[in-house]
């Protein structure tokens, strides 16, 4: 039987009308779902993830990297952002001056 004879049927009611094959309609139907979640439900699938492990600094570590330079001029400026007293001006793809 294919899917076109079984969808005219239901269109023109054959179905419909006779209990009994309304029956095996929907027995066909649900053996027909389950054969198809059976077999595409075959393989085995590897996911791979990737977790990034968080770096951690001690205070003086951190209070070492953070070191004052030479002026200089900015290349590729980006947003200015005003805190307090103090201007952050973001250098694109780099890092943020502060100007105080």
């Amino acid at each position: 039987i294919s899917y076109y004879i079984i969808y005219k049927m239901i269109i023109k009611g054959y179905i419909m009308y006779n209990k009994k094959s309304k029956f095996f309609f929907i027995l066909f139907s649900l053996i027909l779902l389950v054969l198809i979640l059976l077999l595409e439900c075959t393989g085995t699938y590897t996911y791979t993830y990737y977790v990034y492990e968080p770096v951690y600094l001690s205070y003086e570590e951190l209070r070492q990297s953070v070191c004052s330079t030479d002026s200089m001029s900015l290349k590729n400026p980006g947003k200015i952002y005003l805190k307090d007293n103090y201007i952050f001006i973001n250098e694109i793809q780099m890092n943020y001056k502060l100007l105080i």
